[in-house]
């Protein structure tokens, strides 16, 4: 990028921060799918060994899954079941009602902190 002249400086380390942001949120993503298509809850090891097996039969890609950094995003977003050791996620319309409030309540914030109407009121 730097040497093509495609972006420089400071706009290297914003396109960086930006592709490390959605390789996490690819990694929750899968973590989520891994524990939603499980017929069972699964053990953080088991759910690792799935995505890595999804990803290999899928993609033909080996890789090691960073599967604590994805169950933390999983876990902020309160999307996340743990029973013990094992593990599951909410069904699909109860996350997205959850992702939805969380989006909401973001923006509520953005409104109230830049002085727009809701922070007004």
């Amino acid at each position: 990028m730097y040497y093509r002249n495609v972006n420089n400086n400071s706009g290297i380390f914003s396109y960086l921060i930006g592709e490390a942001e959605d390789q996490d949120w690819k990694e929750a993503l899968l973590a989520y799918y891994g524990l939603l298509t499980a017929s069972a809850p699964l053990a953080r090891e088991a759910l690792e060994a799935r995505v890595e097996e999804l990803l290999a039969r899928q993609f033909g890609i080996s890789a090691d899954f960073a599967i604590d950094a994805a169950l933390a995003r999983l876990k902020g977003l309160d999307l996340i079941c743990e029973s013990g050791d094992l593990l599951s996620v909410l069904p699909l319309p109860d996350a997205l009602s959850r992702l939805d409030k969380e989006w909401q309540e973001f923006f509520a914030m953005q409104g109230r902190d830049s002085g727009g109407p809701q922070g007004r009121r």
